[in-house]
């Protein structure tokens, strides 16, 4: 077979080399294609795509038209599929994807009219709230809404001027200009954006509120590939609630709750999932929680972890890379058709 692939922007790891390497491991043909509309023709000769696609605006604009070209006009699978993708890097999705579902969804709080955004924050008593905007990786554009008066400015600023991703937080300190000059040198040096809350689109006219689930030191980090799952602990940042981003890793397999293991499989089976990486919370009664998902996630730390459980929850002693499990079950799908 030949499967083409979309080099991906990742800097540091790449995903599409490792792809690369090992569906031509496994004895098939891969064919290179960059994202470029002179490239269309060059599709159809092809068994299948793939493409890790990021959080940044062009690539999630593009996604959505090539997914669509792919499984509707060329009638050819691609990874990430609509299923795994379509909500990827966007809160409010995610909020209307769970909605109605039996799955353990951190209780969101969203609105679409100002009126009624102040409305409700009149009313509401218990604080704080944890505000998203709908875009952001690495616990960025996510604060910690303190008292009513907080939220009523964050009320204010999103039906009115409006807020960009990445301006607030610790992305508006200026201890971080030095930081920001390497996001720039790495922008010109790798092709990658820098880390400029201006190069992002502004985020308006909605609100999104998640509730706050106290006494939560780190969250779990569930990533479900096919008849795989994978898991460790994320500490928070010091001083902070936010564990995504912190770096502070768990690999210890006695420590996950296997509560989460489960709920990660019922999820990704129920919505057809091909890859995705859930963080779990604890609520007051020790229940766990979804705060958020992904379909795509930092390899090292996949692949740090010492085994993984399949979907009997047998334990499979191992390092894997991720990349090696998305190309085994993309083979076997282009292999069933």
């Amino acid at each position: 077979m030949k499967i083409g692939i979309i080099p991906d922007r990742a800097g540091e790891e790449s995903y599409s080399e490792k792809w690369q390497e090992f569906i031509k491991k496994a004895g098939h043909q891969v064919e290179i294609i960059p994202l470029d509309a002179n490239n269309l023709n060059r599709l159809r000769s092809l068994d299948g795509i793939m493409w890790r696609f990021k959080h940044l605006p062009d690539e999630k604009r593009l996604y959505h038209i090539l997914s669509n070209y792919a499984e509707k006009i060329l009638k050819i699978p691609i990874f990430p599929d609509s299923p795994t993708a379509w909500h990827y890097d966007e809160k409010i999705a995610q909020h209307f994807l769970f909605a109605g579902s039996p799955f353990p969804f951190i209780e969101g709080f969203l609105f679409f009219s100002y009126g009624e955004a102040m409305e409700w924050i009149a009313s509401h008593p218990d604080y704080p709230l944890v505000h998203k905007l709908s875009s952001g990786a690495g616990a960025a554009n996510v604060s910690l809404i303190r008292n009513r008066a907080e939220a009523e400015e964050m009320a204010r600023r999103m039906f009115q001027e409006g807020v960009y991703p990445y301006s607030f937080n610790e992305f508006s300190n200026a201890k971080n200009l030095r930081r920001r000059i390497g996001n720039a040198w790495t922008y010109f040096k790798r092709g990658t954006p820098p880390l400029d809350p201006h190069f992002y689109q502004i985020e308006k006219n909605y609100l999104y509120f998640q509730r706050f689930l106290p006494g939560n030191s780190f969250d779990t980090r569930i990533t479900v590939i096919g008849d795989r799952a994978f898991g460790f602990r994320r500490f928070n940042r010091r001083n902070d609630f936010r564990a995504s981003g912190s770096g502070r890793i768990d690999y210890t397999k006695a420590h996950i709750d296997l509560r989460c293991v489960k709920i990660a499989f019922q999820v990704s089976r129920h919505f057809n999932f091909k890859s995705m990486a859930y963080d779990f919370l604890f609520n007051a009664k020790g229940e766990p929680e979804i705060c958020e998902i992904s379909y795509t996630y930092l390899d090292r730390y996949v692949y740090n972890c010492p085994g993984h459980w399949n979907g009997a929850l047998a334990w499979i002693e191992g390092h894997m890379w991720p990349e090696e499990a998305q190309v085994q079950d993309f083979i076997n799908l282009l292999q069933t058709r």
